[in-house]
């Protein structure tokens, strides 16, 4: 005998496979969150022309702001009547 032994992922070394599983997955997950995009919106300073991506240049009504989001952004509203 050669003095190596087999070893089995699911008999003992479950949970370094559940660990690597976890990690080669895990950024599959995340990939989402780094492609959101923040919006701002201001009635006193904004205009539906600007993209919104910029708080110095930010959209100027709900409904432009809703319209340009996607899944997973967030809107920035700053206070104002709307």
């Amino acid at each position: 005998m050669s003095g190596y032994r087999a070893r089995s992922f699911a008999a003992g070394g479950g949970r370094a496979a559940r660990r690597a599983l976890f990690l080669l997955l895990a950024p599959l997950f995340q990939a989402p969150l780094l492609d959101a995009a923040v919006i701002y919106v201001s009635t006193n300073t904004g205009s539906d022309a600007n993209s919104g991506l910029l708080s110095s240049a930010p959209k100027s009504t709900l409904n432009s702001a809703f319209s340009a989001a996607s899944n997973g952004d967030t809107i920035k509203i700053a206070s104002g009547v709307y």
